[in-house]
């Protein structure tokens, strides 16, 4: 078997192993069998304990047979190590079910993953991590895209900034904390009446909005025009926002 490969049971040292526990079946008190077994530790989800349970023996027998029969085959891990890596691989699903829960049709953060990948870009969760370890948890409202980290806001109504406004903006309340940290904002306007638009807005175009000093951390309310119509009054605004419609191009391939 070639170094990376995952050992198998048709490898000729699990199969030797197999071969000395079939010597000693006369003597054993349970029916589990190798191949049980092996499954078990190949997938390496379930704790010494569970794996006890399932197969009517204690826990301290498992790690027995473990460490006669199975260490060797699987690297030479201890028992302690294999329940460490038992727990990443756990909080590894665990946060691969939270991202798949995300991306569910019609959640709004899968109508935001569903348009980024129809342009070429990849979209995955971004994953907490602790002390450099995954947790089981994702972050909320924040996608990976090309490999870069973009915070998401969602608007679905529309609003006039004053009184005498005459057109219909999305509002955006934006962390600010949260946006900093972030390589990009993506904002995504579902204001009834009109049509659906993305913008992916880079943080160093926000940024003089951002850092706009405050009395204490409150949000920033940004307005979007719901639809693209010509300068009114020579009143432009501070940003383009049309420019970074659908701007998926700012986000290129990190990896």
């Amino acid at each position: 078997m070639q170094k990376g490969q995952p050992m198998t049971l048709a490898h000729p040292d699990a199969q030797a192993m197999k071969a000395t526990w079939d010597t000693k079946g006369n003597r054993r008190r349970h029916d589990v069998t190798f191949e049980q077994l092996f499954e078990y530790f190949q997938t390496n989800r379930h704790s010494m304990s569970a794996i006890g349970k399932c197969s009517g023996v204690t826990r301290a027998r498992v790690q027995q047979i473990y460490n006669t029969y199975f260490r060797t085959l699987f690297g030479g891990l201890s028992g302690l190590e294999r329940r460490r890596e038992c727990t990443v691989q756990n909080r590894l699903v665990k946060a691969k079910r939270a991202e798949n829960e995300m991306f569910e049709a019609g959640a709004f953060m899968g109508v935001v993953a569903e348009k980024a990948r129809a342009a070429g870009c990849t979209v995955e969760a971004a994953r907490c991590f602790k002390d450099g370890k995954p947790t089981g948890r994702i972050e909320k409202h924040t996608l990976l895209v090309n490999g870069h980290r973009c915070a998401v806001h969602h608007s679905f109504s529309g609003v006039k900034p004053s009184a005498h406004c005459m057109r219909a903006y999305a509002r955006f309340n934006i962390n600010p904390k949260k946006a900093q940290v972030a390589d990009a904002v993506i904002l995504h306007s579902a204001v009834a009446g009109f049509d659906e638009h993305l913008f992916v807005i880079p943080r160093e175009i926000l940024r003089p909005i951002l850092e706009i000093p405050r009395k204490r951390q409150e949000r920033v309310a940004l307005f979007l025009p719901t639809k693209q119509l010509p300068v009114y009054r020579n009143n432009r605004p501070r940003i383009d926002w049309w420019r970074y419609a659908e701007g998926w191009h700012l986000l290129p391939l990190l990896w």
